[in-house]
């Protein structure tokens, strides 16, 4: 598999207990790569948030922020005008329209 191959490349080792989407929605992979972590997500259904990627094929849709505290990372995002437009527990995601067109995850 390519991305088996691009992982060992770039040293990219599993991250396991973050938050997720429903399984049977989305398929979530996260790697760390240094100390980023990449977040990769397949759409299983159209529930899923990121279904219409599929229309435009591959591509980097979005990334997610591991943070020590969910609710006063969102409050702070919150007061400097970048808000939540989904929570689900201790994953989040925040609006686009407020990160240059960028989709943003949250988790704790």
């Amino acid at each position: 598999m390519a991305a088996e191959g691009e992982a060992h490349l770039a040293d990219a080792r599993p991250v396991e207990g973050n938050p997720t989407g429903p399984e049977d929605v989305e398929r979530t992979v996260d790697v760390a790569v240094g100390d980023v972590t990449v977040r990769l997500v397949t759409p299983r259904s159209p529930e899923s948030r990121y279904a219409t990627v599929l229309e435009r094929g591959p591509r980097l849709w979005s990334y997610t922020l591991r943070v020590a505290d969910l609710d006063a990372a969102l409050a702070e995002l919150d007061a400097a005008g970048i808000p939540t437009i989904h929570r689900d527990g201790n994953l989040a995601a925040t609006d686009p329209a407020a990160t240059l067109g960028v989709p943003m995850e949250w988790t704790a």
